[in-house]
């Protein structure tokens, strides 16, 4: 069966594995010690190699890391480049450089006049040990105001957390997300390492749910890090995953790097039904099976699925039976996205 791939919407550059924090359990074990950043260079050869990939459908470009703001000059140079090629940036970042407003306003300020679009702010019980919340407060506050999309991530862990019980006291920015100027999301934490407290409320067995979520991070963006290497989804336990690595952008054109996800069926099954969908069929296949899994997070569930040594084989067996509908829903829902992602 002929696959028709989705063509990416966007450009997501890891710029660096380095952060001003040291988080027990970063999904990418970033620290101020950690690898190697991006130049300017690497970054604008990335953006020209993928326009001339999709010149059609990509449309926007995301620095994240790591801290991409370590990067300094270097963000405002290909913000400025991006929007020079029509495309509309976005950030994520600790904000740890939001030590007082006004910093945040002046830097948010000017990098929204080389063509800032989007920030994402995240913060957390882990984070707030490195980055004050006051920092995170400054600089969502600080955008909100200059009319930048705002994304505020409060991770939450064990409890409510004091941030939680902060910001709910917050009328000055619990205003601005009543207004739809600032966006408020709770992800849920993920251990991915021995060093961090265990939740005592994580589960360690499959949850059936009514309602079973596809994967919103697969085949949407071209997604590179600091050595080049190109993932197949931008979800936080993607580096934990050898499976979706697709290839080096140094070594193989970007077009054929990015649509050898498209040859993976299980991909294509996790893009249109979702990870518990897939783990509900192994659990028919293999009764009593029991899952090394801690959250109810999709991440954590797709990272379970390629992790676990029993899991895979079953879907290997069992590959016709269970790719037929997924493989459907993929063709209609492929012409649809590509329709809505061309220029």
């Amino acid at each position: 069966m002929h696959i028709i791939p989705i063509k990416p919407s966007g450009i997501s550059l890891l710029v660096t594995l380095r952060c001003t924090s040291a988080c027990d359990n970063c999904c990418f074990g970033c620290n101020p010690q950690q690898g190697r950043s991006m130049t300017f260079e690497e970054m604008k050869d990335y953006v020209d190699k993928s326009l001339e990939a999709y010149p059609d459908s990509i449309t926007n470009l995301c620095l994240t890391g790591g801290e991409c703001m370590l990067l300094k000059k270097e963000v405002d140079k290909i913000i400025s480049y991006a929007q020079s090629k029509g495309l509309k940036s976005g950030i994520v970042s600790n904000a740890y450089w939001a030590t007082d407003y006004d910093k945040a306003y002046r830097t948010l300020k000017r990098l929204k006049s080389k063509g800032l679009s989007s920030v994402c702010f995240s913060t957390g019980e882990d984070h707030n040990q490195y980055v004050p919340w006051r920092n995170v407060r400054h600089a969502a506050v600080a955008a909100a105001r200059l009319g930048i999309d705002t994304e505020l991530r409060v991770e939450y862990q064990f409890r409510f957390s004091e941030i939680a019980r902060e910001l709910n006291a917050d009328d000055e920015l619990m205003e601005l997300v009543n207004q739809h100027k600032l966006k408020l999301i709770n992800p849920c934490w993920i251990k991915y390492n021995n060093k961090g407290k265990k939740s005592r409320n994580f589960k360690t067995e499959l949850i059936d749910y009514k309602e079973k979520l596809p994967c919103d991070f697969l085949f949407h963006d071209i997604i590179i890090n600091p050595y080049g290497e190109v993932y197949a989804c931008c979800g936080i336990g993607v580096s934990h995953i050898p499976q979706m690595r697709l290839g080096n952008i140094h070594q193989e054109p970007i077009r054929t790097i990015y649509e050898r996800a498209f040859e993976d069926v299980l991909k294509i099954w996790l893009y249109t039904k979702g990870p518990q969908d897939v783990l509900e069929f192994v659990k028919k296949k293999k009764t009593g099976q029991k899952f090394n899994w801690h959250t109810r997070h999709n991440c954590d569930i797709c990272r379970t699925i390629f992790t676990d040594k029993s899991i895979l084989p079953i879907l290997r067996d069992h590959v016709f039976e269970a790719a037929s509908l997924p493989l459907l829903f993929y063709h209609c829902k492929a012409e649809a996205e590509n329709e809505k992602r061309t220029k």
